[in-house]
């Protein structure tokens, strides 16, 4: 009787004490195999970044960088212009334009050599009151900065930022009662002028313009020759 006993007793304690160390070499294994997936993750992760980075800056290097040029400018207040642009850095770069109407002339005015005449005439002393009349046309002159602000291999996005003057023609009109008179004003009336535009360069060595000035009304459009 003693004898079934004990072998009741033993023989499942002795399964159950190899049982134990089978668990913990399980537990310890599948521990070990998730922290070296985890360290392959993260090297993968690493090797991924690293290669994207290089392409990109491989990219960076074959897209197009910006170039000098010279171009046509007008708008509608100022139908003739030239600008030019000069980069010294692949990025960043300064331009000047100077933007007018080809003639300040008027035949319902007088020009400005004779308002010594209209004012030493006769009707002078019949005339009353001065008032300035704007004349719509403009003497625009800019400078400032450009940068680089996207491309590809085959175009360049310009991005530029400047402040100039902006002179409007203006006349002086004199009324009488026998009808008015009006004159060049001298010098014309000065404003300051802020300048902002977008410049593509192309692969094909032609640019396209658009523009704005504060001070000025119409947009302005453009057309340029660059070279390295």
């Amino acid at each position: 009787m003693k004898k079934l006993l004990l072998i009741f007793f033993i023989i499942p304690t002795f399964f159950y004490g190899q049982d134990v160390p089978l668990t913990e070499k399980k537990v310890t294994t599948e521990s070990m195999e998730n922290k070296e997936r985890k360290l392959k993750e993260k090297a993968d992760d690493k090797v991924r970044k690293e290669n994207t980075k290089r392409t990109n800056k491989h990219n960076r290097s074959l897209a197009m960088h910006p170039k000098n040029q010279i171009g046509y400018i007008f708008s509608p207040a100022c139908p003739w212009g030239l600008n030019y642009y000069h980069f010294s850095h692949e990025r960043f770069g300064w331009y000047a334009d100077y933007k007018f109407t080809w003639s300040m002339a008027n035949s319902d005015y007088w020009p400005a050599w004779e308002r010594d005449y209209i004012e030493a005439g006769p009707l002078y002393k019949t005339m009353t009151g001065n008032q300035v009349l704007s004349s719509g046309r403009y003497t625009v002159f800019n400078g400032g900065l450009s940068t680089r602000i996207a491309g590809d291999r085959n175009s360049v996005w310009i991005f530029n930022i400047g402040i100039g003057s902006a002179t409007e023609m203006s006349y002086d009109e004199y009324s009488s009662e026998y009808g008015s008179i009006s004159y060049v004003r001298n010098g014309g009336v000065s404003k300051m002028n802020l300048n902002l535009g977008i410049l593509r360069q192309t692969s094909s060595l032609i640019s396209w313009q658009v523009g704005f000035d504060s001070a000025v009304p119409g947009i302005n459009f453009g057309i340029g020759f660059t070279w390295d």
